[in-house]
């Protein structure tokens, strides 16, 4: 289990400067009544210390701390100081668990940095924001901001960010399993950590390495590594990584066979986690030593701690735990002979299995290994670069003439041997075929269960772009995919709206179905999302009214969407005025001239924002969509989603039970009547969800009646700086 777990959980490399051991055992309580004696921008930079301070003995102190400081800050109208505090936020929000939100705040920040020309913020910023992507497993994203940080750290000459920036990058090898690039990249920072004394560094990069050891069965080294690292965290008091490196020892030890020893380190693991209210640390340690029991054949002791570990893995949404946790009540169920009980815990784990591993995710790293290897040849391109300036500039000239006659005809050879290459390169690129009837694909951009997405452009009109939908080729001869395929370009075709995007053309090209689409740009809500947390009011009433619109004239047509979600939903513009969106994606839509194109007792659609009538497998209507479009509403509102399960059991469970907190329990400033229509249209019951019409009429005639210029108040966008700015190098491992 504790591989899934190690390198994504808590390791943000890099983005805290360097402190000394002085800083490390400041005065706490001379610090806080340093803070309230004073005021203003002082008083900001004084609680986004103590945030900073708390981070490694109380994330929650820490936490809110740097909630106070960023209220202030915005009180102040103190860019830097709310910049900082959201920054804060962001990484005691991730030993918290909710890496969501950490990411809202991390680039919430970043984007405050970058107003004001901080060159340093940006640069933490970047790196902050890319190993929180890195924790959620989104492997692109986390590549794109860890290499501009590390260009950023580098202009700066910043040694102690350029070593953890190198660490992040060492820990994305290590997710790609590449683990002597892992080693090359950890042991760079490490040796630039000690040449600038950063104590949080080597003991994070020190873990790190100890990590890799482990997964190449050198055990010895891992545990000389975990035991250095475990010393320096100690020193510098950095609780959170004590309870890391804790954790890490044990491992070794349960994986040598010892695990009286093993539970010796990971009950005190399990003590730190809970006094430090590290709800992944404490999920992460109950399952390991449920794994102990198990192997020392304590059945009770092994379920409890399981069970414990389970439930806390739902709640915080680690697909990683729970999934583990399922497999080990498997086996300990099967020990037991409790079959029926050890079977259902089985598929539960495979459900999880399959979606975390699925073909996306083995797309996304081998373009990820290709982008590593292109920044590599970038890098030793550059360096060949420097070293040829620096040999013409030492005197060696002379020797430089005397075998230009041969340079020149290696160059020659060179040349002709690039030209060679180039001709081969044209010739497979034609012979590719990178086109579709008139169209000339320039990238994918989307990959679906059915079909690949690609921007395109008119061989017809070089200056029309399109977004061009083809069915893969290895389901060319799939009956059923086919069916649906061309279903959904016939739906499409019926539908002319300004919110739902506009089909130019479908056909089939060399056996191959495609549906050419206007290319509308932008970004999806979900993305939006993810940056701003929630939606000020009257954009999300704006952009919810479009949607109902759409839905009118689909419903109209007796054509149910049944995958609305904010995935689905594509910003086309984002102005003074509020969004303008675009309905995507009728893959799944289905109408009642049509039978169902799934499979018998296969459900469809987004399981978070499924209707209850959806999860059940019954009559699917148009109160279907107006149930997705009421969750997706209630997200663009309060940042928070209506279903948060990880598995489909609970989040059918959590559907079905309906226990959904109003708005304004979570928003102050929503009015009554946007609170009711919202859980009107999240009603267990079809029958009481409103129309699309009475949706669409009263937000079109919603006025608001008071100022709501803001994407997020201090409670959602929780806050974080400091007056040395943190550089946090949390650790690479739960243990």
């Amino acid at each position: 289990m504790k591989h899934y777990l190690l390198i994504w959980a808590l390791v943000l490399a890099g983005s805290l400067p360097m402190r000394n051991i002085a800083q490390t055992v400041l005065n706490l309580e001379q610090l806080e009544n340093r803070v309230e004696q004073a005021s203003g921008t002082a008083r900001v930079d004084l609680l986004n210390q103590l945030a900073y301070e708390y981070y490694g003995r109380s994330p929650q102190k820490s936490l809110d701390y740097a909630q106070q400081a960023m209220a202030e800050a915005k009180a102040s109208d103190y860019a830097k100081g709310e910049a900082a505090a959201l920054f804060n936020a962001s990484w005691a929000q991730t030993s918290l668990g909710d890496h969501r939100l950490a990411l809202k705040s991390a680039h919430a920040s970043l984007a405050i940095r970058e107003a004001i020309g901080d060159e340093q913020g940006v640069a933490d910023s970047l790196n902050n924001v890319g190993s929180l992507y890195r924790t959620l497993s989104e492997f692109e994203p986390a590549l794109k901001y860890s290499l501009k940080s590390l260009e950023a750290k580098e202009k700066l000459g910043d040694k102690r960010g350029i070593a953890g920036t190198l660490g992040n990058i060492g820990l994305l090898y290590d997710g790609l399993e590449n683990f002597p690039q892992a080693l090359e990249y950890h042991q760079r920072s490490l040796r630039l950590a000690e040449e600038i004394d950063n104590l949080p560094i080597i003991g994070n990069e020190l873990n790190a390495l100890g990590i890799i050891y482990e997964k190449l069965k050198q055990y010895d080294d891992a545990l000389s590594h975990y035991e250095r690292s475990l010393a320096v965290k100690e020193k510098i008091g950095d609780r959170v990584g004590v309870g890391r490196s804790l954790g890490n020892i044990g491992g070794i030890y349960q994986l040598r066979g010892d695990y009286r020893r093993s539970l010796e380190y990971r009950n005190r693991a399990l003590a730190l986690a809970k006094e430090l209210k590290d709800q992944l640390g404490i999920a992460t340690n109950l399952n390991n030593i449920g794994h102990c029991f198990l192997k020392m054949g304590n059945i009770d002791q092994a379920e409890r701690h399981l069970q414990e570990s389970l439930e806390l893995a739902e709640k915080i949404d680690s697909d990683y735990i729970a999934m583990e946790a399922h497999k080990q009540l498997s086996e300990t169920y099967k020990a037991s002979n409790r079959f029926a009980r050890g079977l259902d815990h089985f598929e539960k784990y495979f459900a999880l299995f399959r979606e975390t591993f699925n073909e996306t995710n083995a797309k996304q790293i081998a373009e990820l290994q290709e982008r590593f290897e292109a920044h590599k040849k970038e890098q030793q391109i550059a360096l060949l670069s420097k070293e040829k300036q620096l040999l013409a500039t030492t005197g060696e000239l002379a020797e430089l003439t005397r075998n230009a006659l041969i340079i020149g005809v290696i160059l020659l050879v060179a040349i002709l041997a690039l030209l060679f290459k180039r001709y081969l390169f044209l010739f497979a690129f034609w012979k590719k075929e990178k086109t579709i009837a008139q169209y000339r694909l320039l990238e994918k951009i989307g990959t679906g269960g059915t079909s690949n997405v690609y921007r395109a452009r008119s061989l017809a009109d070089k200056n029309t772009t399109v977004a061009i939908k083809v069915m893969r080729e290895d389901l060319n001869n799939a009956e059923l995919t086919e069916k649906r395929f061309r279903h959904e370009a016939s739906i499409i075709d019926r539908l002319v709206h300004p919110h739902i995007v506009r089909v130019i053309e479908r056909g089939e090209h060399k056996r191959r179905l495609f549906i050419a689409m206007e290319w509308v740009g932008g970004k999806t809500l979900r993305s939006r999302l993810n940056e701003v947390n929630r939606l000020p009011l009257v954009t999300a009433v704006q952009a919810t009214a479009q949607i109902a619109d759409a839905l009118v004239l689909i419903h109209s047509k007796r054509i149910f969407h049944r995958d609305l979600k904010p995935e689905n939903i594509m910003i086309v513009e984002d102005g003074a005025q509020g969004l303008t969106v675009k309905l995507l994606d009728f893959g799944i839509a289905k109408t009642t001239y049509h039978t169902t194109l799934t499979q018998a007792d296969k459900i469809v659609g987004t399981a978070r924002y499924m209707s209850p009538e959806q999860t059940l497998n019954k009559k699917v209507d148009t109160a279907t969509d107006i149930y997705s479009l009421g969750a997706v509403f209630y997200e663009m509102l309060t940042g928070e989603a209506v279903v948060t399960g990880v598995d489909w059991v609970t989040i059918q469970r959590q559907i079905l039970n309906n226990r959904i907190r109003p708005i304004n329990e979570l928003r102050s400033d929503t009015p009554a009547e946007l609170n009711d229509l919202v859980m009107a249209m999240l009603s267990r019951y079809p029958a009481q969800r409103p129309s699309t019409t009475m949706i669409r009429d009263q937000l079109v005639a919603y006025e608001p009646k008071g100022a709501d210029t803001g994407e997020s108040t201090a409670s959602h966008r929780d806050p974080t700086d400091a007056p040395t700015e943190p550089d946090r190098t949390a650790d690479p491992a739960l243990g």
